[in-house]
């Protein structure tokens, strides 16, 4: 993809997370844009959002559940920027966005402790440079009109809408399996979904370094401080206005929210 046409369609995204114009999806645009192109437009996006203002606080995965993936019909899993703007405190009150499915995601979260550099990131490596996990909800927002999204526009928009809500203080990972930590969501006090987190690609550190491998091959930075959001260990929740969000896990605490 040519510097020019690259340039065009990341202001187009621009405009649209902004919703300075309508939403459409990108490949309406450009109609052979291909999986390593999207990545290409989200780091240049999310290089444009932190210019402007909004820095980023971290890397995140999506689909990295074999369930999530068959239920959205994708190949499998996706990476993303996490922005700060997407950052919650636990018990926040989180806009509810009509027209677009609302839902929530149980995921362990990791705060890196030193840097990681590629090539070929291994879960070790991964392990090696966490300082704490966390308990953490994703809230995740559809399309505009619940209308689906090509594999392209969710990546090259991955993660602009929605938000991101950690719990604490965090947890040393010395002496955690995450491979059977466990993970229960109740919404309102009534239960709604629970698994462990091998759900998870076989390990959430896995899903780290998928995530430091794909950010790597597009020139961006995996730098201690920074947050790895490793993927939902359930299926996705759907909520609505007014509904309060629990997630427990086995040893990392519990985190919350409510819907407005």
């Amino acid at each position: 993809m040519k510097a020019d046409e690259r340039d065009r369609l990341i202001s187009l995204l621009a405009d649209r997370v902004a919703g300075t114009i309508a939403w459409k999806d990108i490949l309406e645009d450009a109609p052979d844009l291909s999986i390593d192109d999207a990545y290409l437009l989200q780091s240049g996006l999310m290089r444009r959002l932190a210019a402007a203002g909004d820095p980023l606080v971290g890397y995140k995965a999506s689909l990295t559940n074999l369930a999530m993936q068959k239920a959205r019909g994708t190949g499998g899993p996706v990476a993303g920027g996490l922005l700060a703007s997407c950052l919650r405190d636990d018990d926040s009150a989180i806009a509810f966005v009509p027209g677009a499915r609302n839902a929530v995601e149980a995921e362990v979260a990791i705060l890196l402790g030193a840097d990681i550099d590629g090539p070929n990131v291994t879960a070790l490596d991964v392990r090696r440079a966490t300082a704490a996990l966390l308990p953490a909800i994703e809230v995740a927002v559809g399309a505009p009109g619940n209308v689906d999204r090509s594999s392209q526009m969710a990546i090259a928009t991955q993660k602009t809408t929605g938000a991101v809500i950690l719990g604490g203080p965090g947890r040393s990972p010395d002496g955690i399996d995450l491979r059977v930590e466990g993970a229960v969501i109740t919404v309102n006090g009534e239960y709604k979904a629970t698994a462990t987190a091998v759900e998870v690609m076989g390990d959430p550190y896995r899903a780290g370094a998928f995530i430091a491998n794909q950010m790597l091959a597009t020139g961006d930075k995996l730098r201690a401080g920074m947050i790895l959001m490793t993927g939902s260990i359930t299926l996705a929740v759907n909520v609505v206005a007014g509904d309060n969000v629990r997630v427990d896990f086995t040893r990392l605490g519990s985190v919350n929210i409510r819907m407005n």
